[in-house]
């Protein structure tokens, strides 16, 4: 879900967005439109939601890792700065990480 709220006279608004919802804006350039990110998805393949989730005591596993089908890697991610690119071996296989506590 998305929600705007625009602060009338402050020229400001605030967007939230929960789950896999996606907000943008149009800015025009020239003759033509181009689209600006309003939000951020929240997933485990960021960093940051990923520290967030752990020190909540949850773990982020695939269902392959869960039926040990694949090893689990708890390795701590905190010297890397980058978020998780998906390649496109995780979208075939079907089994993207999720959210266990």
């Amino acid at each position: 879900a998305i929600s705007v709220y625009f602060h009338g006279r402050r020229n400001r608004m605030t967007v939230c967005n929960v789950g896999d919802s996606r907000a943008i804006i149009g800015r025009q350039e020239g003759r033509s439109l181009k689209a600006l990110p309003l939000s951020r998805d929240q997933t485990p393949y960021r960093k940051d939601e990923r520290a967030r989730i752990k020190a909540k005591g949850a773990r982020i596993l695939s269902l392959d890792q869960l039926e040990g089908l694949e090893p689990i890697n708890e390795q701590d991610d905190s010297n890397n700065d980058e978020d998780l690119e998906l390649g496109e071996e995780l979208d075939e296989g079907g089994d993207p990480p999720r959210v266990w506590s």
